[in-house]
């Protein structure tokens, strides 16, 4: 219901922002009344929101849309981008790593992904050596 109010008319959804300033005195406002007012809607959501927008808000009232979801996510939204129904997607951690380079911005993301990268080597250690273990003890009780 708030996407499709939002493309009816913002100030009637929301008549104040967030500290209580009257939306109609606010410069950005003043040009834009609902979604065909814009010229791309950007959701960053780790939520199912995503498909809402997709649906209710991109489609409905023929506005782009760009989203960022988590790398889990990422998967299920590929086919809206490769129909053009989006127009970018950034998946996850590493998708905000990528966004930090192009925008030569180096920040959390690109540092999480330094982090990532060291704990799945140790979570490779662990399985090499789990492994080890297995067949060193395969080969002693074969021998017996």
């Amino acid at each position: 219901m708030v996407i499709n109010s939002l493309g009816q008319d913002f100030h009637i959804s929301f008549p104040t922002d967030y500290y209580n300033t009257n939306i109609d005195s606010l410069a950005l406002t003043q040009r834009v009344h609902n979604l065909t007012d814009l010229q791309a809607i950007i959701n960053i959501s780790g939520t199912s929101a995503t498909d809402f927008w997709i649906s209710y808000g991109a489609a409905a009232y023929n506005v782009p849309l760009a989203i960022g979801v988590t790398g889990v996510m990422a998967t299920d939204y590929y086919p809206y981008l490769q129909a053009g129904r989006i127009f970018g997607l950034m998946g996850g951690l590493k998708g905000a790593a990528e966004y930090e380079q192009l925008a030569k911005t180096p920040g959390p993301a690109m540092q999480g992904m330094a982090m990532q990268m060291w704990a799945h080597i140790l979570i490779i250690a662990f399985i090499v050596i789990g492994n080890i273990g297995y067949f060193a003890t395969r080969k002693k009780s074969e021998k017996e």
